[in-house]
């Protein structure tokens, strides 16, 4: 037995030593990743109250918990209309969307493949505008598959990890650009058939990885496995594969890479009919017009959208890559941003709109300080500075719903600047550009246009 003294001074010794280990363990770390965790961790609770891993370096990093999962439309349907909004949302299910028959000819389906690998939702977005163009040529009819919380912030598969596309999109708008289905009518339909697979730029170890993991265990919807896929070349056209497949019953699109980045950016009047048709689901223009009427006091407002990407590749998120210095990296970006805060407050001041709304991820905060050195904090908005009715919360909580809900916001304002490279920006810039809305570009506002394509 140790004498009282005795165990005061093992746990003094062991306390002493468990500081040093733990600062040894930070001083380690790379600049990097120390930088990740501050404005990932501290001011990413203090803006947002967003819940965030401790380990924030880990490969899985940053993990928003997910509120609904597949299926399950957030509950607005008790929001008082007297209190917080003259539109009272009354969600409906999707087992009861109601779509147009099709008595006249037999139903001809094209069910989007929309990788969930590579690229976040905003990405999802822009397959589905490659697939509705598909099935506005071809004349079938889109059968609507969800979309897949896969951005920065979290990856994998599983159930709680899908949203809907009701609870994404305006399914009465969308019936009216053309006819859909549902996923139980395309099981019906051609889960006991062979679904031709069509695939631009085809990846075969994603595609089944999403066959395996999303279509068959959380849909139910059987697909053939990828050496059964018919590749095309990207000088396809899509009349002409029409054709070639007319007689078929169940097609499936599947694209991905660099066919996403040409073809699908065609600027023809199906392109504007298709921004028109592809409008946010209701509850979504309601929460987004709640804000937007409310951030500058009912006043004119600039949204910036900036996505710098230090915490995404070649450096994702703290890990050190072998060609390129995090660190010199994070520097450089941070060069990049003072240029670009320059040209965004001139043009708020040139402008003479009231508020700047900043949409950015939790590891990208840092802009607000750079803006703020230039016009006062008061004046800057993000997120996290927004009075939320409780209503509203569950909106804020879902990254994914937030996206959508500062989107929305996005496309109210006066001005808007879009990122660089940013499918989240070019979503937001077709639906302006089809209402004849101002939109800049913020490499080409701040002369940035040379500058590579990871860094803003």
């Amino acid at each position: 037995m140790l004498p009282q003294h005795g165990y005061q001074r093992l746990f003094l010794w062991s306390t002493c030593f468990c500081l040093i280990a733990m600062v040894i363990f930070y001083a380690n770390k790379s600049s990097w990743i120390q930088e990740s965790e501050k404005y990932g961790t501290e001011r990413g609770k203090k803006k947002t109250g967003t819940p965030i891993e401790d380990d924030f370096w880990k490969t899985t990093s940053i993990r928003y918990e997910p509120t609904r999962s597949y299926n399950q439309v957030l509950e607005l349907g008790d929001i008082n209309a007297n209190s917080v909004t003259d539109s009272k949302v009354s969600p409906t299910s999707f087992s009861e969307v109601g779509f147009r028959g099709n008595n006249d000819t037999p139903t001809r389906y094209l069910l989007p493949v929309k990788s969930a690998i590579s690229g976040g939702a905003s990405f999802q977005y822009k397959r589905l505008k490659v697939a509705v163009r598909f099935a506005l040529l071809t004349n079938r009819t889109l059968v609507l598959t969800p979309f897949v919380l896969d951005g920065g912030h979290v990856r994998g598969f599983s159930e709680d990890r899908v949203r809907s596309f009701e609870s994404t999109f305006d399914v009465k708008k969308a019936e009216a650009l053309l006819p859909l289905a549902t996923i139980n009518q395309y099981i019906h339909e051609c889960n006991d058939k062979r679904s031709t697979v069509l695939a631009w730029n085809f990846y075969g170890e994603r595609y089944e990885t999403v066959r395996e993991k999303l279509f068959q265990p959380i849909l139910g919807i059987n697909l053939p496995e990828a050496d059964q896929v018919h590749p095309l070349p990207n000088n396809n056209d899509f009349d002409e594969v029409g054709a070639e497949t007319e007689n078929e019953t169940c097609v499936a699109l599947s694209v991905d890479g660099h066919f996403i980045a040409t073809k699908p950016l065609i600027d023809d009047d199906i392109a504007k009919t298709i921004n028109k048709g592809l409008t946010p689901a209701e509850e979504i223009r309601i929460v987004g017009k709640y804000f937007s009427d409310r951030i500058c006091q009912g006043e004119s407002y600039l949204a910036y959208h900036w996505r710098n990407m230090s915490a995404e590749m070649p450096c994702f998120f703290g890990r050190e890559n072998k060609e390129v210095s995090c660190a010199d990296r994070l520097k450089e970006i941070r060069k990049l941003a003072e240029i670009a805060s320059d040209s965004v407050v001139d043009l708020v001041m040139k402008e003479n709109v009231k508020c700047l709304y900043v949409a950015c991820p939790l590891w990208s905060l840092e802009i607000v300080d750079i803006l703020s050195k230039r016009m006062p904090r008061k004046d800057i908005i993000i997120s996290g500075d927004l009075d939320v009715p409780d209503e509203y919360k569950p909106y804020f909580e879902d990254y994914y719903f937030l996206a959508l809900v500062e989107q929305e916001i996005a496309f109210h304002a006066a001005i808007f600047i879009s990122a660089g490279k940013s499918n989240w920006s070019d979503f937001v810039k077709g639906r302006r550009e089809s209402e004849g809305k101002v939109t800049y570009n913020i490499r080409e506002l701040a002369g940035l246009t040379n500058v590579s394509y990871n860094m803003v």
